[in-house]
């Protein structure tokens, strides 16, 4: 888990640093790193549902 939260961090900062690129009109550079980005998140996904999976029921039911 600490290393899905590791690249959720590193998603995050590319996405500062495309921003910070894309606002100097850098978009080459702007634009690859948004792809590695959607990647990470992506992975990160696939893995927190295959997670869900294992976790047994907790048998909550929402309140109205």
């Amino acid at each position: 888990m600490s290393r899905i939260i590791e690249l959720l961090e590193t998603c995050l900062e590319e996405l500062e640093h495309a921003k910070s690129k894309i606002n100097e009109d850098n978009f080459e550079n702007g634009i690859i790193t948004p792809h590695n980005m959607v990647d990470g998140y992506y992975r990160a996904e696939l893995f927190l549902q295959s997670l869900m999976k294992n976790l047994p029921t907790n048998q909550i039911s929402l309140i109205d």
